[in-house]
């Protein structure tokens, strides 16, 4: 064979010429295998130092007709941070989108839609309209316990509605706990004002025949209150009574908006109240209810007590006048008699002072 360079004859399978010593032979190129398969991305450094990761997510084609590719890529300052990353490249456009707590209130008020009773569901509306408006077009990621805060601290009113607030915010990002769209319910963390439980009390027997002298002189209101302290129903259940709720012949009752053992219960009615029911016609919202209970007692000289204290004093006198606990419990609405024992019985002292002097 010839060299290519001085064309002087060398052996043949020389890689080197023995006259010039021009290599003959193209030298035994090794290449270095890959260390990542097709897809799984690549790194490399750029010219500021840093390490690049680079993944093809895929391809599109532009209006042109053109062909391209989608990447995702990140920088990192050491190269084994770059190739650690390159599994979790693209994900996060893989993810659906995330919601806003707009979005989160929507799915959750109709997921607990049949679950909880109406005066509960309005509470909740009632909260998140006025005081939660601040969240509405914020991502969930972007809500932690400051943003939370700050509806509770922005609210006017009394700590109970702070605590009401609070309540509305824990339940709504535990549902959305529960359906990973958040990792932690920051809700929880959320601070209230400490309540300062108003004190109850009941009506005692000579307040509640001034309550039948103002009606019969013309205190027409004093009529719904006698209906409350006679039969022990709520505010609410009072504001809901329809004239097909009402049996007379069978003297009962229906009522009930709280509780599962409080909904649609019968009451008994005695005979002393069953005129009262004569014609009756409920026409009150909540803040016309109020207004009139006050405005009836600012006319009367009695002692005032708010509404929800006739329920007070139905469960003392059925108490008092010794009728069976379970009876009691029934006509309350309540799961069990130790709450009607615990929190709507006040024992007036003179009764108290004729039970000590039973002793011998």
């Amino acid at each position: 064979m010839l060299c290519a360079k001085c064309e002087e004859s060398v052996p043949e399978g020389s890689k080197f010429c023995n006259h010039c010593g021009a290599r003959l032979t193209a030298p035994e190129r090794t290449r270095k295998p890959k260390t990542r398969g097709n897809g799984q991305g690549s790194v490399y450094k750029r010219e500021n130092g840093k390490w690049r990761a680079v993944r093809v997510l895929g391809f599109y084609t532009d209006e042109d007709g053109k062909r391209h590719r989608k990447t995702a890529s990140k920088d990192f300052e050491k190269k084994k941070d770059a190739i650690a990353c390159l599994p979790l490249l693209g994900l996060a456009s893989e993810k659906p989108e995330e919601k806003t707590v707009a979005q989160l209130y929507a799915a959750w008020i109709d997921s607990i839609g049949g679950a909880v009773s109406k005066s509960t569901l309005d509470g909740y509306k009632n909260c998140y309209k006025k005081y939660c408006s601040s969240l509405v077009t914020l991502k969930l990621s972007c809500v932690r316990t400051p943003e939370m805060q700050k509806c509770i601290d922005d609210c006017d009113k009394s700590p109970r509605m702070k605590q009401l607030t609070k309540v509305t915010l824990t339940s709504m990002f535990k549902y959305a706990e529960q359906n990973d769209y958040v990792k932690k319910n920051y809700a929880t963390f959320v601070r209230v004002p400490k309540q300062v439980k108003p004190d109850k009390d009941a009506f005692s027997e000579i307040e509640i025949a001034a309550v039948w002298k103002a009606y019969s002189e013309g205190n027409g209101f004093m009529r719904y209150v006698l209906i409350m302290i006679y039969t022990g129903i709520r505010p609410a259940e009072l504001r809901q009574i329809t004239p097909e709720r009402i049996d007379i012949p069978n003297k009962t009752l229906t009522v009930g908006v709280k509780t599962e053992s409080g909904i649609d219960r019968d009451i008994p009615l005695c005979d002393k109240v069953l005129p009262l029911f004569d014609g009756l016609n409920i026409d009150f919202t909540r803040n016309t209810f109020y207004k009139a209970y006050k405005a009836a007692f600012d006319d009367s000289d009695i002692r005032y007590l708010p509404p929800h204290c006739c329920r007070h004093t139905a469960a003392t006198a059925l108490v008092l006048a010794k009728v069976e606990p379970k009876i009691i419990q029934d006509i309350l609405g309540h799961s069990s008699f130790s709450i009607t024992a615990d929190n709507y019985v006040h024992v007036p002292m003179d009764k108290k002072l004729e039970a000590v002097n039973r002793i011998n």
